[in-house]
């Protein structure tokens, strides 16, 4: 991990030189050509990782996660529309007093709205692809593996059989979707 510096600015450089990032397609050897940077008071917090396949390219994809506190994360909301304000309103006059303004009051306020107003869940999005099916995970799976042949051994007749397989999975899965 080394710290480039161009100027004033510094940057932390996220890859390990032993990953491999490309596979060169006449040849099949592979070489780490790809570069990652990000601010050093980031550094810490991601995760740096090199995909296990290439998805069709001669480059494989790089996966950036951030590990540290995501305060930006959606929080639940107030469902305004579907309160019941009479409950509220009666909880509240029960369990209030009008001439004290304490913290407890507050407090009482909050659980009353928590008893009595609904809240959104946190949305968590499905991505339904209806058009992947068994024909396009036997092209990717037939892919994968005529690309751990090349990696294991890099013969020529492996390499052009890699190149069949992914065209053919690129193919068939236009074809599908």
């Amino acid at each position: 991990m080394s710290l480039l510096n161009s100027g004033s600015v510094r940057s932390q450089d996220l890859n390990s030189c032993s990953s491999q990032t490309y596979v060169h397609p006449a040849t099949g050897s592979t070489s780490a050509i790809d570069l990652s940077i990000c601010s050093p008071n980031l550094f810490l917090d991601l995760e740096w990782r090199v995909h296990n396949d290439l998805c069709g390219s001669d480059h494989y994809p790089l996966i950036i996660c951030f590990q540290g506190n995501n305060n930006s994360e959606a929080l639940p909301s107030w469902k305004l529309a579907k309160a019941d304000w009479a409950s509220f309103v009666d909880e509240a006059n029960n369990r209030l007093s009008v001439s004290h303004n304490s913290i407890d009051d507050y407090c009482d306020t909050l659980s009353i709205a928590m008893e009595t107003i609904p809240k959104s869940r946190k949305a968590t999005r499905n991505r339904n692809t209806v058009w992947f099916n068994d024909e396009c995970k036997d092209a990717i799976n037939r892919r994968k593996r005529a690309l751990r042949k090349v990696s294991s051994l890099p013969t020529v007749e492996n390499i052009e059989h890699h190149k069949v397989m992914r065209a053919n999975a690129r193919r068939t899965i236009r074809r599908v979707r």
